[in-house]
């Protein structure tokens, strides 16, 4: 991108993913034991819309043959706003606040779209599609996909040009394929409609995915999950303090800090393959 980011950008990323881990481990480990009739049917309706707005777009894209970066970035963002209803369903409040504060997330990110209120509903939408995705992903298959869209990012999607590009396009209409981390902490506060300066882009998959798999490790024991936050922020860190955001590697970094988790925790003894899901 041929700029010099801020320390704000940098340090912004690192709390994305750290606040995005804790929110997810946090819900991860509820029972669910307020759970009413009405919710468990509110939280399959979600699932199902969720599920079949991404098995279409898979099929969609088989037909047409369109499987780049932009085109799994587009799955995720229509599924987002069912994401952040999924998460506040599971909330521990009564069914009628999960309904209620749905509607007022959605108005407030809808009417009141600044970049800030656009971070943490993004936020919000990404812990509750990895809440959804790991309710029927098993944990090998979350791994190895984490693993292949980081080898893809590096080995086809170098240049984070298109990502770019997308956003620009879009942000005239108030929208954005992903975050975004600006330079200047006036900016957070301004609207999408334009980005008032120039501006690091993340996309959503590079959060939803690593994300599955702290959704995971939060059935193992009670402190796992914790030790997984800690590698996703070490990994987050690094990329956020090393990297010129030219190119697509979040996901390489954030894969090599969980890893590090993993080796600890199996190497602590945790029995880590044990708790393999079947």
């Amino acid at each position: 991108m041929g700029m010099k980011h801020t320390l704000l950008a940098r340090g912004s990323l690192v709390i994305i993913y750290f606040l995005a881990g804790l929110t997810t481990m946090f819900l991860a480990r509820l029972p669910l034991t307020w759970a009413t009739a009405e919710l468990w049917t509110w939280l399959k309706i979600l699932h199902y819309i969720i599920l079949a707005i991404v098995a279409g777009g898979v099929l969609v894209s088989v037909i047409r043959r369109a499987t780049n970066r932009v085109w799994w970035e587009g799955l995720l963002n229509a599924a987002l706003l069912f994401g952040a209803w999924y998460a506040l369903a599971v909330m521990p409040w009564p069914f009628f606040a999960a309904v209620m504060s749905a509607i007022g997330v959605t108005l407030i990110f809808f009417w009141w779209h600044t970049i800030l209120v656009h971070n943490l509903f993004y936020i919000l939408g990404a812990v509750g599609l990895a809440l959804n995705f790991a309710s029927y992903l098993p944990f090998e298959v979350a791994l190895v996909g984490l693993v292949a869209f980081a080898i893809y990012d590096m080995v086809c999607v170098r240049s984070a040009e298109t990502h770019l590009r997308l956003t620009k396009l879009l942000s005239p209409y108030g929208l954005a394929p992903g975050f975004i981390l600006p330079q200047r902490f006036k900016d957070w506060f301004s609207k999408i409609n334009p980005v008032g300066a120039p501006a690091i882009a993340l996309g959503l998959s590079e959060l939803v995915l690593p994300l599955v798999l702290i959704v995971k490790s939060a059935h193992w024991n009670s402190w796992a999950p914790a030790m997984v936050v800690g590698g996703l922020t070490l990994g987050a860190a690094v990329y956020g303090w090393r990297s010129n955001f030219s190119e697509r590697f979040a996901l390489a970094y954030v894969s090599a800090g969980m890893a590090i988790s993993f080796l600890v925790l199996y190497l602590a003894q945790f029995q880590f393959f044990n708790y393999l899901s079947p």
